[in-house]
């Protein structure tokens, strides 16, 4: 069984940011795999292009986040283990790069839809100011 504890699926991240993955890998009795039965693959889909980032051996890994050329562009973290029994288990997370137009769509952090309301882009609504009547 693996987990992948960092970073999160749909985490944004700044180019030039350090980017920790890191996870854990255990057998079936739910004992830790060594670390050389672990491999993190990290490739970063940029438009039509993709790049290998790492493909290194363990459950810790760092990346540097990648300036991306594309809207939409994102970085695969792919975490593999093999048992001593041969079998094979994987998770992947998406990191994905600031949007080019630099707003961070809250939708996308909390989980929300793209195509919902978010409302945030209004003003607040003026609030009517109080008048002083004439004293009698």
């Amino acid at each position: 069984m693996v987990a992948i504890t960092s970073p999160a699926n749909g985490d944004v991240v700044l180019p030039g940011q350090v980017v920790k993955l890191a996870a854990e890998a255990k057998d079936l009795l739910g004992k830790p795999l060594p670390a050389a039965q672990a491999r993190w693959h990290v490739v970063l889909h940029d438009g039509d292009q993709t790049r290998t980032l790492t493909d290194t051996t363990g459950a810790a890994a760092s990346i540097e986040m990648p300036k991306t050329t594309s809207e939409g562009a994102y970085v695969e973290a792919l975490f593999s283990a093999q048992s001593a029994g041969g079998k094979v288990s994987a998770a992947h997370v998406d990191v994905y790069a600031p949007s080019q137009d630099g707003y961070i769509r809250s939708w996308w952090l909390t989980g929300g839809s793209a195509f919902g309301t978010l409302d945030d882009d209004r003003l607040p609504a003026a609030r009517p100011t109080a008048s002083a009547s004439p004293a009698t």
